[in-house]
Formats: C-alpha cells, structure tokens, sequence
C-alpha cells in the first residue's frame, strides 16, 4: 500500500478493514527508541560526556554513537512491534499469519529506507533491507559552552541540551535518532505521541471507561489500542486547554451537531463538558452518542501536535449531514499537513470526498457550493482502497483516483437496488 497525505480504505463489514488500519498504524505509531546497544555504546556515551564537559568537540563519538543506535533499532522494533501486534489485536503475532502459512512479511519503506518485518512461530524479527546511514554524518555536534551541547542539521538545531554524563548523551542521542527515523523511514516510526488511533465504539468506551480519571493499565482486557484512545481523550482535553486546537475547523461539524465543547481541569486531569444547542452542560461521557464518536475525532484532526491521524469508520452515529461536515473536516485537515487514514462504508463518506477531489478541477466553483478552497482535494494527495472477500483471504485493491475521484459503485449498487425496488413497488 502506498499511503497519501489521505488515504481511504472502503468495504464491506468483516472484510478486514479494521485489521488494516490497526496493522497500519501499529507499524506506523511505533517508537524510534533503540534497543540493547553493545558496550562499546556505554563507552562512546561516556567518552561524549567528558568531551562536552571539558568543551571540547565530540562529534566523532557523537555520531559513531548515533550510528550504533541506528543499526540496534531493528531488533529494537521487531521486539515493540511484537509487543504491539499481540496487544491490538489480543493474539499472538503468529495467530494473525494467513491459516497454512509458517512467515508473514512487513515491508516498511519510507523516503530514504526501508525496514522488513517477518513474522513467525518464533516471533517477529526485522533487518533494514536499505538505509541511508550517510545521514549520520551531516549531523554536527556542536558545544555551545562546557557541558552544553547542540546537535544540528543543515544548520538547523534537532536538539540542545546540557550533557554532563551518559543517560544526558544517551538522550541526546535518541532525540536525534528521532529526527534521523523521520527523515529516513517518514511516515514510519512516529510514535504513539505523533500518530494516534480513533478506535470505533469511542461512545462505549467514553460511556462506560471515562467516568473518573483511572490510568487504563488497570483496566483488565483493554486492548492496547482501547487504552491509547482514552489517554488520547485526556490529551485532547488538555491540547484544547492549552489553545493548541484550532476549533475553527471543526466548527462546522459542532454546529451540525448543536453543540460546543470545554476543556474543565478536575481532579489534576483536563476533562471535557459538552453544551448543547439547549444550553445544558453535560460531562463528555454522558452526551448524545453521535457527539462521543464525533468529537474526540474532531479533535484530534483540528489538533497542531497530532500530524498523523487513523479512525476507523469516522460516520459511527453521524446522521448523514453530520457525515458530510465530518468528510469535510478530513478534507481540512489533510490540506493544513496532516496525514490522515480512515477506513469507511459510508456512501456519504465517500461521495463527500469524492466531490471535493473533483472540485480541483474548477476550484473556482467551491465557494458556489458553500465550500472553501482548504476543502478541495487534489488526486494526487489521495489514495483509495477496496477490501473484499478472495478465495479464503482477504483482497485489498487499490483504486484509482482521477479528476472525479474513486470509485464508488459499491455504495452506488445499492442505491439503485432500493430505487429499483422502489419503482416496483410503485408500479
């Protein structure tokens, strides 16, 4: 799959949909932490550390450092993808192999690497199958007075900090790992921080899990990606406190659904109320259910520190113009940076999308239909796909999106079946 700043995964129920997106972006969300690292990593942190102390330049223990890093991060995350895959999923790794087979293979491939995944009775196991490690090289370590070290790139500073020992240049270290995974392996390796997940029933979860602040580690039987939701609610609240939401986004879609949302701090955690067009306040958990599906999800896409956002099935208890205005959202959201992958049966959906793609064409029209121009879609910037039943798998093709978009005559099938049925019924 080649993902796009937008990227639409559409089909039937249980088809494997959802099992796409949770194994898309468990791939996608992982750390860009090494793993366990020889000792002759101890000795170059420690070597680093002096270096800065005295002022003086430690760039070749720096990078030799940063290179080791580097080359432990496979095994590092063949070991978190492991962990991630038996957590979202509630199974062992091997369970999700198609049924007769003994390896499944993950291939991650970003703008100047790639990672290779293999999953086995064993375990998972993973290998650059290429990387650009010259990379490292162009980082400069730079001390700034005694002790106080910068590490640039092309004259931009990734990291500054104080280095007096071997956890602060083993920080410093991963910091620049971070930047180094982002520039080789994007969008792979973002982290749980960067790349958040909307899980469907997020009104049963917001009902029933949200009623008092617990950390969701307590809870038994979360699924990992249960529990990255509700802390992911907690954020949100605390982003929107903080101004780091754009609301203006999303405002059409809360007018939709006649309601606002604030951000309250009870009990050392931000919270959210929600008022309604009556003028009530009610805590989040106990709102209407179409606004607990939406609004976490409006969030998170109006937000300016989540550059990467999944939800599955956006439309759960959206009434059909409330769908529109979501579609509309995304559309917005992708056009200001995001990268944005939804899986979806909704025609409303879809067809929203679908004519925003086709307005690039004559973005001029957008306003004579109520749209802004940070609405139109470009082709380029979308990619779509159809998950079906094959012969015992599931099939996942891909679509081709042109001036009018995707194709959507899945939905459209059965719009004319009900038509159909209507005019004879009426004959």
């Amino acid at each position: 799959m080649e993902l796009r700043p937008l990227t639409v995964i559409i089909g039937r129920n249980s088809v494997g949909k959802s099992m796409l997106l949770y194994l898309l972006w468990s791939v996608m969300s992982l750390p860009p932490v090494p793993g366990d690292l020889e000792v002759s990593a101890a000795d170059l942190a420690k070597a680093m550390a002096e270096r800065v102390s005295r002022g003086v330049d430690p760039s070749e223990e720096f990078r030799e450092l940063l290179r080791a890093y580097v080359r432990a991060l496979p095994k590092a995350s063949a070991r978190a993808l492991e962990e991630r895959l038996a957590g979202v999923f509630g199974v062992s790794p091997r369970e999700l192999l198609l049924k007769g087979s003994e390896r499944g293979r993950i291939v991650v491939e970003g703008d100047r690497g790639a990672v290779e995944f293999v999953v086995s009775g064993d375990g998972v196991e993973a290998r650059y199958l290429y990387i650009d490690e010259g990379l490292v090289d162009r980082y400069e370590a730079v001390v700034l007075a005694p002790g106080r070290l910068a590490v640039r790139l092309g004259g931009k500073t990734i990291g500054e900090d104080y280095v007096a020992g071997v956890v602060d240049a083993a920080l410093m270290a991963t910091a620049v790992l971070a930047d180094f995974t982002v520039r080789t392996l994007r969008p792979f390796f973002a982290s749980e921080l960067l790349c958040v997940l909307l899980v469907d029933s997020r009104a049963g979860i917001a009902r029933t899990l949200l009623k008092a602040f617990v950390d969701p580690s307590v809870v038994k039987g979360l699924s990992h990606a249960d529990e990255h939701f509700i802390r992911l609610y907690y954020r949100l609240a605390e982003e929107l406190a903080r101004g780091d939401v754009d609301l203006s986004l999303a405002e059409p879609l809360l007018r939709e659904l006649g309601v606002e949302v604030v951000p309250v701090l009870e009990r050392a955690a931000y919270r959210l109320r929600v008022r309604t067009w009556t003028g009530h306040e009610v805590p989040f958990e106990l709102a209407p259910s179409g606004v607990r599906e939406a609004l976490t999800t409006a969030l998170a896409l109006s937000a300016k520190n989540f550059p990467c956002v999944f939800i599955e099935e956006p439309e759960a208890h959206l009434h059909p113009r409330a769908q529109k205005a979501m579609a509309r959202l995304i559309a917005k959201s992708v056009n200001a940076g995001k990268r944005v992958v939804v899986s979806t049966h909704s025609d409303y959906i879809v067809y929203t999308l679908n004519n925003l793609i086709a307005l690039s064409k004559v973005a001029e029209r957008a306003q004579d239909l109520g749209y802004g121009r940070g609405e139109v879609l470009r082709p380029e910037a979308v990619a779509a796909y159809l998950v079906k039943q094959g012969e015992g798998v599931a099939e996942v093709v891909r679509l081709e999106v042109g001036e009018e978009g995707f194709d959507e005559s899945t939905f459209a099938e059965v719009v004319r079946e009900l038509a159909d049925e209507r005019a004879f019924i009426s004959l």
